[in-house]
């Protein structure tokens, strides 16, 4: 789907995928002899990059929130675990789980 217009309220995503097709048209064009319209495609190609990186920076971020939330989860199950047996009225693992604690 293409969008008509960018707005303020277009996503981050849809503004790099318009300036990606205005580039791509800006390249089949013979256009260098314009020195401004030079000057301001080599500052949209540069925005653009800079705008994919910050993009693929951020969905990496998020899936690592995702993980270090499952990581965690798994640890206080682990140390929940443990703090049954703690107190579990069998004597082999509370021993047991009193030495792993220290």
């Amino acid at each position: 789907m293409m969008i008509s217009k960018l707005r303020s309220t277009s996503k981050v995503t849809e503004v790099d995928a318009a300036c990606k097709l205005i580039i791509e048209a800006y390249n089949k064009k013979d256009l260098s002899a314009d020195t401004y319209i030079t000057s301001v495609f080599d500052q949209l190609k540069t925005l653009s990059s800079a705008l994919s990186t910050a993009i693929r920076k951020d969905a990496v971020e998020s899936e690592l929130d995702t993980l270090d939330s499952m990581r965690d989860d798994l640890i206080k199950s682990a140390h929940y675990l443990l703090l049954g047996y703690i107190h579990s009225p069998n004597e082999i693992y509370n021993t047991a789980a009193t030495a792993v604690k220290k």
